[in-house]
């Protein structure tokens, strides 16, 4: 997991939006959790943690967050 948010923090797409990302391992499977502003964004977290374990076992349970709900409305 730590590296993961190693690679992460490398990554200038993802490094931004790092800590509104949970990375969850277990039995070898991660997991990420959380929301970010684009899906650009969000293939940048799955992508990095793809390159640390591997493809197969990662889930990108990343939402990616409306314009609405970061004006506030």
């Amino acid at each position: 997991m730590s590296r993961i948010r190693s690679s992460l923090r490398n990554d200038k797409t993802a490094s931004p939006y790092l800590r509104n990302v949970q990375v969850i391992s277990h039995a070898g499977q991660v997991k990420l959790e959380g929301k970010v502003p684009s899906p650009a964004v969000r293939a940048a977290m799955e992508r990095n943690a793809i390159q640390v374990v591997g493809a197969g076992k990662v889930t990108n349970n990343i939402d990616i967050q409306s314009t609405r709900a970061k004006k506030g409305r």
